[in-house]
């Protein structure tokens, strides 16, 4: 899931539109001023047209594990990104250089996984409780339950639904 943080709530919806289509993935639009979420996304969108760079440090700081993007011509210092990119730029090339992140954190990230912690995963994507998943693989349900553990340390999540969203991002 991909955190979309902008002021300007049309040109926003118009953008996430966009960004949904070229990237097939769920885009959430925010405010500056809307709650920050204990969630993890796999990327950080920040418009920084018309923002206060202490707004920007803050929304930085809350998300410090998340990969970010400042869409700004203004030269924001001391504001933690991973990639800058030109107010001018289009929608294409901002989606472009989002994929670029997006596909070096799933690579990372399918890669720590095993083969059946996968298997498993893909379970929890398709909504199968833990009883359907031992079933399904013949084990007893307190191993389904320490992969699931392994799974959520290993895609530094906290719950399923949490690694049900990567599941889909990452592996179907």
């Amino acid at each position: 899931m991909i955190f979309y943080y902008s002021q300007n709530k049309i040109q926003a919806d118009i953008f996430v539109d966009c960004l949904r289509a070229y990237l097939k993935l769920d885009v959430q639009h925010f405010s500056y001023q809307d709650k920050l979420y204990d969630f993890k996304p796999s990327l950080i969108l920040l418009d920084g047209a018309k923002v206060h760079s202490k707004t920007l440090k803050k929304v930085t700081a809350h998300y410090q594990h998340s990969p970010k993007i400042l869409i700004s011509d203004t030269a924001f210092k001391n504001i933690d990104v991973d990639a800058r990119v030109s107010e001018d730029a289009s929608i294409y090339n901002v989606s472009k250089i989002c994929r670029s992140f997006l596909e070096d954190k799933s690579s990372a990230q399918l890669s720590k996984l095993r083969m059946l912690e996968e298997v498993i995963l893909k379970q929890i994507y398709h909504g199968k409780s833990n009883r359907e998943i031992a079933r399904h693989l013949g084990f007893p349900i307190s191993k389904v339950k320490y992969y699931l553990r392994r799974i959520y340390d290993q895609l530094n999540v906290e719950n399923r639904t949490q690694a049900a969203m990567i599941a889909r991002d990452i592996i179907l």
